[in-house]
């Protein structure tokens, strides 16, 4: 574009962490990588971060790096895909997480885990099975094989 700005990301996320430093530490990160991203947290001002969720919903950042005290009450339509630093502790705190993307259309969501998450995933497991589907197949080899 002539006037130097960037074009709307087609495909925006939402990047969760746990802690107030780990989502300062992935939102530099992605920047060191050229993601231009914003940060929220419970330490952020609220006019950094009215201003910040602004320009997400412009299309002007790709991502929100967030802890989950910011993202309570959030209702973006425009987040395509959903990252998990790491597995919350809690059920609950992962379906709000994953449940930010999509909106009435396809989304999709990653999340690291580690053996220690077991527990939350056989749940996870337990719940989408009930609820008549299939489990991705990676939860399945990932749980099998632990």
């Amino acid at each position: 574009m002539s006037d130097g700005q960037k074009p709307p990301f087609r495909k925006q996320a939402f990047l969760f962490a746990e802690t107030c430093e780990q989502v300062r530490q992935l939102s530099l990160t992605l920047a060191a990588g050229g993601v231009p991203n914003a940060l929220l947290h419970g330490k952020v001002e609220q006019d950094v971060r009215n201003k910040s969720m602004q320009l997400f919903k412009d299309g002007k950042l790709a991502v929100l790096a967030l802890s989950d005290v910011r993202s309570r009450g959030m209702d973006m339509k425009n987040v395509d895909v959903v990252w998990n630093f790491e597995m919350p502790g809690s059920l609950d705190t992962y379906i709000h997480r994953v449940g930010r993307c999509g909106r009435n259309k396809a989304g999709e969501s990653y999340t690291f885990v580690d053996v220690k998450d077991k527990p939350v995933l056989e749940k996870l497991r337990k719940i989408i099975r009930d609820a008549g589907h299939e489990a991705p197949d990676s939860l399945d080899e990932f749980l099998d094989n632990i």
